[in-house]
This record gives C-alpha cells, sequence and structure tokens, in this order.
C-alpha cells in the first residue's frame, strides 16, 4: 500500500522518511512477488518439459546398423530380406545387405529405409514394422559393399511420434550423422513439415520380402 503525503511547514523530516520507507518496501515486495511469479512459470514450463521428453525418450527404440556379405547366413535364421525389382533377379553372391537389428524392447513402425550408393538412385524400403529384438535386411545389388554409403531411417515411435535419423559412411568408414537427427515432438509445425516431406505414410505399401 502506497502512502501519500502533502509537503507544508508542518511536515516533519520523520513524517517524510517513513512515507519513503513504505513507498520502498511496497514497491519491492511487488518486485519480489512478480519475481517469484516468474521463477514458478519457468520451473513449471521446464518441468512440463522435462515430462514430455521422458516421455517421448521411453518410447525411442535402440538398434544397430549392419552390413552384411553373407547373407546365407540370413536366410539360415529365417530373417527377413527386402528386396526391389525381381525374386528371379536376385543373385546373393553378387550382392550385400543392410540389416537393421532392433535390440531394444521397443518397436519401430511404418519404417522408411533410404539407402544411397554415391550418386546413384536410392534404393527404398517399407516396412510396416520392426519388432523388438528382431532383424530385417535391405538388399542392394552391389558387389562388392561401396565405400561410400548414406541411410536415412524414418519411423514411428509407440507413442506416435515421427523420427528421421541418418547414418553416413565415407572411405569406407561409419559416421552417425547427429546434424540430421529430427525428433518430431522437439520441432515446430512448420519444422516438421519440412523434416519429414519424404515420409508419407498415408500411401504405405510393404516392400517384398523373402523370409
Amino acid at each position: 500500500m502506497f502512502t501519500f503525503i502533502q509537503l507544508g511547514e508542518s511536515t516533519s523530516f520523520w513524517t517524510i522518511i517513513s512515507a519513503i520507507g513504505a513507498f520502498v518496501t511496497a514497491f519491492v515486495a511487488i518486485a519480489i512477488a512478480i519475481a517469484n511469479q516468474r521463477l514458478t512459470l519457468k520451473i513449471s514450463r521446464e518441468n512440463r518439459a522435462k515430462s514430455s521428453e521422458f516421455r517421448f525418450s521411453e518410447s525411442r527404440p535402440f538398434f544397430l546398423i549392419e552390413e552384411v556379405k553373407d547373407l546365407t547366413w540370413i536366410t539360415k535364421h529365417h530373417r527377413i530380406i527386402f528386396y526391389n525389382g525381381s525374386k528371379s533377379q536376385i543373385d546373393f553372391d553378387r550382392s550385400f545387405a543392410i540389416r537393421i537389428h532392433n535390440v531394444s524392447e521397443k518397436i519401430l513402425m511404418a519404417v522408411k529405409v533410404v539407402i544411397q550408393v554415391g550418386e546413384e538412385k536410392p534404393n527404398v524400403f517399407y516396412t510396416t514394422y520392426i519388432k523388438p529384438t528382431h532383424t530385417n535386411a535391405f538388399l542392394i545389388p552391389k558387389d562388392p559393399i561401396p565405400k561410400d554409403l548414406k541411410i536415412t531411417i524414418y519411423f514411428h515411435t509407440e507413442v506416435r511420434e515421427r523420427i528421421k535419423l541418418v547414418w553416413k559412411k565415407k572411405n569406407g568408414k561409419w559416421q552417425y550423422d547427429g546434424d540430421q537427427k529430427e525428433l518430431e515432438h522437439r520441432l515446430t509445425d512448420t519444422e516438421s513439415v519440412k523434416a519429414f516431406k519424404d515420409y508419407d505414410v498415408a500411401n504405405f505399401h510393404e516392400t517384398k520380402y523373402i523370409s
């Protein structure tokens, strides 16, 4: 509460000091209240963000990517091999596969795998899901295994978050490209449209496979 006084000849020095003190006290109290409110809002936003991040991160699967030249190992162990083109034209001796092994208890859904060999046309595969602890392989008709490759994987998690991950192989060495990682819940609507413009599940058709 502010105190207003009218200065005059009868106004004492201590009355003025008292009024100034009351004004300063009220001003400080208001400033503290505003600061506390801002701090409370900040903590609330941070807690909501942490809770949201935890919920999304808990649903994200963990998987391994590997080049496989011995394709008989895949068929012997009843793994699924996805391929493009005609099955009758597949030459296992002159091909290799990219194997995605889901080592977690979380599922990858509506998976799109894009494998780029150098500057050639990308090899694109679609699979409905990769189950927990299961392996899917994607056949590339190339021999020997190229030194330059790029793998882009799109998928949905169990909480319907879209994710994009990229790996690159240069001169025979693999490297995860974290700069191209996209996690949908961290993006604005505009950013999400741009990040997933090449990932459309509206007309999703699973690629042919051998099992």
